[in-house]
């Protein structure tokens, strides 16, 4: 059952990527405006849901260390503003698809500051998958052709940063998420973040959201895209371990692919879809050689 969970969770983020490239073919909705509102609401919903149903938690939890206050925000400006304003920005550039499978290179980019910060070299079997990451994202972005670029290099760019961005939401904030409910945590990041993104490109004008093609959009990027696989996924955490839960999100890349052809019209070449099973089988590779064997 929580691997069908986890499995859902991974669908459901790979259509709001597919929802998201649709909602800006079909409107002027720019990454900026989009990042505010989506955050704004978001962080409203996951407050609520902390405060209704995590009171016990929330008097548990340790809000008397200093850390939290000066971590807090670096959290919700880099780790969430950043990865969803920067994933975003790559789907904009370039697509959905190629967005997801950039940002899905953040495991890789994780074992890579563990082998700087530690100091130890990387097994044969990441070593590996490092190795069939960067393969296949030269595949992805050169459709096997050297010289050519399939996707715009600004895609690229922010597919690249959406990962480092991805990468330190993972590892940034494990010990406020030891202190705090993390439902609690992730409403006041997206809110600081929210904050952020209106100081950096103004508030956006929510008359343009209350039209009708844009607020069907909303709707599934907000509560299908956001607040329902993040719960989704974390309910499937409870039992499976995290090694686990990362070879089965490698289905949301193929997913998208997927929705992108039948749904948006998009067309592959062989190249572009080798790069794309390199690096989803890269990330799988690395994340069950994590997982323990009995």
């Amino acid at each position: 059952m929580e691997k069908l969970l986890v499995i859902i969770a991974a669908l459901l983020w790979a259509g709001s990527g597919a929802v998201t490239q649709h909602l800006f073919a079909q409107t002027a909705i720019a990454p900026p405006e989009l990042t505010t509102v989506r955050m704004g609401a978001a962080g409203l919903l996951f407050l609520a849901y902390s405060l209704c149903r995590e009171q016990s938690k929330l008097r548990a939890a340790d809000f008397r260390r200093q850390d939290w206050y000066r971590n807090l925000p670096l959290f919700g400006l880099i780790g969430i503003y950043g990865m969803q304003f920067t994933y975003f920005q790559a789907i904009y550039h370039g697509n959905a698809a190629a967005a997801t499978v950039l940002q899905g290179l953040a495991p890789i980019l994780i074992i890579l500051w563990t082998v700087i910060t530690t100091k130890k070299w990387p097994n044969v079997t990441d070593s590996v998958a490092t190795f069939g990451a960067v393969i296949g994202v030269f595949l992805l972005v050169t459709g096997g052709r050297v010289g050519d670029l399939v996707i715009p290099y600004a895609a690229v760019f922010w597919g690249i940063s959406s990962a480092f961005c991805a990468a330190f939401y993972m590892i940034y904030p494990r010990r406020l998420t030891q202190r705090i409910p993390m439902a609690f945590l992730l409403g006041w990041g997206m809110l600081m973040g929210t904050l952020m993104s209106i100081a950096l490109t103004g508030l956006p004008s929510l008359t343009d959201f209350l039209q009708p093609v844009v607020l069907r959009h909303m709707l599934y990027i907000v509560l299908l895209g956001t607040v329902a696989p993040f719960f989704l996924f974390l309910y499937g955490l409870r039992r499976l371990p995290p090694a686990v839960a990362g070879v089965l999100l490698c289905v949301e890349p193929l997913s998208v692919v997927v929705f992108s052809i039948l749904f948006l019209g998009m067309r592959f070449g062989f190249g572009e879809l080798l790069g794309i099973c390199l690096v989803v089988g890269a990330v799988a590779l690395m994340s069950w050689s994590k997982e323990p064997r009995p």
